[in-house]
């Protein structure tokens, strides 16, 4: 699959107007079987506008459907305990940006407790 997927980079760079100017991203995988399988995982892309996907499922030119069967998504949880007097926005900024989301929280005179989520 290495060689397929440089030989068309290699030919998308012959068609650009000038040296270093960017090309198309065109990206082929082939599988032969359920063996094969390529998972596709996007939760980390950031774009501006919404990505086009072409999915063809068997041969070129088949009007099947291609296969979907809902999983159920798993949790993983986790505490946070924050001490009075400190920043509770500083905390949940930091896990944030590990993938926690706040789902609960308790509040005492001597801390806060609050209750994360995050897909495993």
């Amino acid at each position: 699959m290495r060689l397929s997927v440089l030989a068309i980079a290699g030919v998308a760079a012959l068609q650009t107007a000038q040296p270093g100017q960017m090309t198309q991203p065109n990206v082929i995988v082939q599988n032969h079987g359920r063996s094969e399988a390529v998972p596709v995982d996007i939760r980390d892309i950031n774009l501006d506008k919404p990505m086009r996907v072409h999915v063809l499922n068997g041969e070129a030119g088949s009007t099947d459907v291609l296969p979907v069967r809902p999983v159920r998504q798993q949790w993983e949880y986790e505490m946070a305990v924050v001490p009075a007097g400190r920043d509770v926005a500083a905390v949940l900024n930091a896990r944030g940006l590990a993938g926690w989301e706040a789902v609960g929280t308790t509040v005492a005179t001597e801390n806060t407790t609050i209750l994360l989520k995050r897909p495993r």
